[in-house]
C-alpha cells in the first residue's frame, strides 16, 4: 500500500512540473484572415502558445495553457469586427489653370507626373465614414452648385504589403454615369480612382481618394 502511495506521489509531481496541460481552441473568423488574425495577434500573443490555420479555412485553432488559450481566443474574437473606414473623396478638374490649387497640394505633384494638362484645381470634396464591408453614398457640389454622387461598395479590409489596405467598388455619376471602377488602396494613402469628362463643359474630371482604417 505505501508503495502505491508513493508512486502516486512521484506521478502527481512530476504532472505538476511539467505545467499546466494544454488544450485547444477553435475560433471561427467573420471579418479578418486567418493570416490577418495571426500577424495582429503575434507581437501579443504568449510563447507558450501556438496558432495554426487549416488550409483554406477561417477557422484558428489555438494551443497551450488554458489560461492563455482563452487569453488570446478573447484578443482575436475582439479584433474580429468589422473595421471603420474613413473615405476622403476629391473631384479634381483638369484644365489650363495657371495656379496651383494649395487644397490639393498632396496630390498636384503626383497628377502632374501621371497627365500632361497646364493646371488642376479642386472642384468639390466630402469625407464619409462606412465599415467593410458596408456600403456609403455622398453628394459632392462643384462649380456653380453642380451636384455629383458618389457610391462606394467596401469590400474588405486586407494586410498589404505590410499595410492595410481597403478593397472598394467606386461609382462617379453626375447628370448620369461618369465613372465606375474596383481598386484596393492602403489606408492614408491618395490615389487616382480614374478620370471622366464632365458632362456639362466637357472638362476632365479626375476622382482621386484616401482612405484610413481604423
Amino acid at each position: 500500500m505505501r508503495s502505491w502511495l508513493v508512486v502516486a506521489a512521484l506521478l502527481l509531481g512530476a504532472a505538476c512540473a511539467g505545467g499546466a496541460p494544454e488544450v485547444e481552441r477553435r475560433v471561427p473568423l467573420t471579418y479578418l484572415a486567418p493570416e490577418e488574425a495571426v500577424e495582429l495577434v503575434a507581437a501579443r500573443m504568449p510563447n507558450d502558445v501556438a496558432v495554426s490555420i487549416a488550409k483554406n479555412s477561417s477557422v484558428l485553432t489555438i494551443a497551450g495553457p488554458a489560461a492563455q488559450v482563452d487569453s488570446v481566443a478573447v484578443l482575436v474574437r475582439s479584433l474580429d469586427k468589422a473595421p471603420n473606414v474613413e473615405l476622403r473623396f476629391q473631384i479634381i478638374e483638369a484644365d489650363g489653370f495657371a495656379n496651383r490649387d494649395s487644397a490639393i497640394a498632396d496630390v498636384d505633384a503626383a497628377l502632374r507626373d501621371v497627365f500632361r494638362f497646364r493646371g488642376y484645381r479642386l472642384l468639390g470634396e466630402s469625407m464619409v465614414q462606412g465599415q467593410a464591408p458596408g456600403r456609403v453614398a455622398q453628394q459632392i457640389y462643384g462649380a456653380e452648385g453642380t451636384p455629383f454622387q458618389i457610391q462606394a461598395q467596401l469590400r474588405r479590409v486586407v494586410q498589404a504589403d505590410s499595410a492595410r489596405a481597403v478593397s472598394l467598388d467606386i461609382e462617379l455619376s453626375g447628370g448620369g454615369a461618369l465613372l465606375a471602377t474596383s481598386l484596393t488602396v492602403p489606408s492614408g494613402k491618395t490615389v487616382v480612382v480614374g478620370t471622366t469628362r464632365a458632362r456639362r463643359d466637357g472638362n476632365t474630371l479626375i476622382l482621386v481618394v484616401r482612405p484610413r482604417i481604423e
